[in-house]
């Protein structure tokens, strides 16, 4: 009897739901001291459509969270078709998970120049840089 798999596309599977991943999970946590130290490291998932890639990415991003107090994302890049508009997606979206961390004034207060809160209960924070920057980021987006 072949058993109906849990990935759907737009659907991902919760991180308490996700077994079996345990040898990737072992993988990525190998580079996590490195990243620890402030060196940057970046992980790229690819599969077909309906594999679990981005329950995949949630997991990690779960595990990252509660065994290293670490903040990740994980960004989409359909329809992003320039490393600028990759980069703002990306740090819009650090900025908007680290609000609610009690150190994250002094970033917010950081980009404040840059930032834009446009949501209906004024909670999600747009960020928007000038092109000067933007490209100071895409330069130095590793280290940044």
């Amino acid at each position: 009897m072949l058993k109906e798999s849990p990935f759907q596309p737009g659907y991902p599977v919760d991180p308490e739901k996700f077994k079996g991943r345990k040898k990737i999970t072992e993988q990525v946590d190998r580079y996590l001291p490195k990243i620890l130290k402030g060196e940057a490291q970046h992980f790229f998932i690819t599969g077909e459509r309906g594999m679990g890639k981005t329950s995949l990415a949630t997991y990690i991003n779960s595990f990252v969270k509660r065994k290293y107090k670490l903040i990740g994302v994980h960004v989409l890049n359909d329809g992003v078709h320039d490393v600028n508009s990759l980069i703002k997606q990306i740090i819009e979206r650090l900025l908007n998970e680290i609000e609610t961390e009690t150190w994250s004034e002094a970033i917010i207060k950081k980009f404040k120049k840059y930032i834009k809160s446009v949501d209906v209960f004024g909670t999600k924070i747009k960020f928007q840089p000038d092109k000067e920057i933007s490209e100071y980021l895409k330069d130095n987006f590793p280290l940044f």
